[in-house]
């Protein structure tokens, strides 16, 4: 950082408390040398601070400032000036250094509570992504997406964590056939054990903001399993939030990978390719295309296709690294 506007502040003040003291016996060549000598100290403290420009600011640099001072301090053309004189430029060189060390501090101390505030708004060492926190936290739980005003669980524990949960079906206590404006902004109690949906909108700004997979966890006759996508984005809402997956893995077979491209229906806007409105059929949202033959999550008992029907369902997204 750069030290020389720090440093002419006290050197300027200095100046001036020469050139308005009035000195017993002083003729005006005397004064025009004292200015003189103060200026060229002031010169030559800029010059060398010009030379030394990306200097750092911890403690050796510091100490380094100061003995720059005390270094003009020592030099300075004194050979002309009585002994009074000369003791007073030494008193008022120590007031620069006093001026000098004092600045130094301030920034320090100034240096020290920027340090904390960042410290404090970042504890994990990683920026929080103001749409994904989930990215940066260390347990499972309820998180904050700063961007969207809305709350969302984090899965931590489920395939190295990172997860953020979007749609989860626990039990039949809450009804899944919402209209358009409900899928669009979200529904439900955000929880580990709760039955929620966390809108269309806000997976569909999370997952244009990067690269992102998608998870489906399913439990079935007992058993439990996931289908896994290695690419997965909603479009927007002029195009009735369009499906875009692909990339499957998992032990669950594939229940999704058809609906690639579908656009989202509910009973108040159908958006399928099939005569009846299959979100009416479902009692559901989702993407719809024949009602036959598809998953169908947020039906009251979640169904998987080719699996059958089950009693519980999660969807999770996590960001690529």
């Amino acid at each position: 950082m750069k030290f020389t506007l720090g440093l002419t502040i006290p050197v300027l003040a200095l100046m001036t408390v020469v050139s308005c003291e009035n000195f017993d016996h002083e003729d005006e060549h005397r004064m025009h040398y004292f200015q003189n000598s103060l200026f060229n100290i002031f010169q030559r403290m800029s010059n060398t601070l010009n030379r030394n420009q990306t200097l750092t600011e911890d403690s050796s640099g510091n100490l380094y400032m100061l003995n720059i001072v005390k270094s003009l301090s020592l030099n300075a053309p004194t050979s002309n000036l009585t002994s009074s004189e000369q003791h007073s430029l030494e008193l008022r060189m120590a007031k620069l250094e006093s001026l000098t060390t004092t600045l130094l501090q301030n920034q320090k101390s100034l240096q020290d509570q920027l340090a904390i505030l960042k410290q404090s708004g970042d504890t994990s060492g990683d920026k929080v992504h103001p749409l994904d926190p989930c990215q940066s936290a260390n347990s499972s739980g309820i998180v904050h997406l700063k961007d969207l005003r809305k709350e969302a669980y984090c899965e931590m524990d489920f395939l190295e964590g990172g997860w953020i949960v979007f749609q989860q079906q626990v039990s039949s206590a809450l009804s899944f056939n919402l209209n358009w404006a409900q899928y669009r902004l979200g529904f439900g109690t955000v929880g580990k054990d709760e039955n929620y949906w966390l809108g269309l909108e806000p997976v569909h700004q999370i997952t244009n903001s990067g690269d992102y997979e998608l998870a489906v966890e399913f439990t079935f006759g007992g058993n439990k399993g996931f289908a896994r996508y290695s690419q997965f984005k909603l479009a927007g809402e002029v195009d009735k939030y369009r499906l875009l997956i692909g990339g499957y893995s998992g032990t669950l077979a594939d229940g999704l990978s058809n609906r690639n491209y579908a656009k989202f229906s509910t009973y108040d806007s159908d958006n399928e390719n099939y005569k009846e409105n299959c979100a009416s059929y479902w009692s559901s949202g989702w993407w719809f295309d024949t009602c036959s033959g598809e998953s169908a999550l947020n039906y009251k008992t979640p169904y998987w296709s080719p699996m059958g029907y089950g009693t519980f369902s999660r969807m999770m997204i996590r960001r690529k690294k």
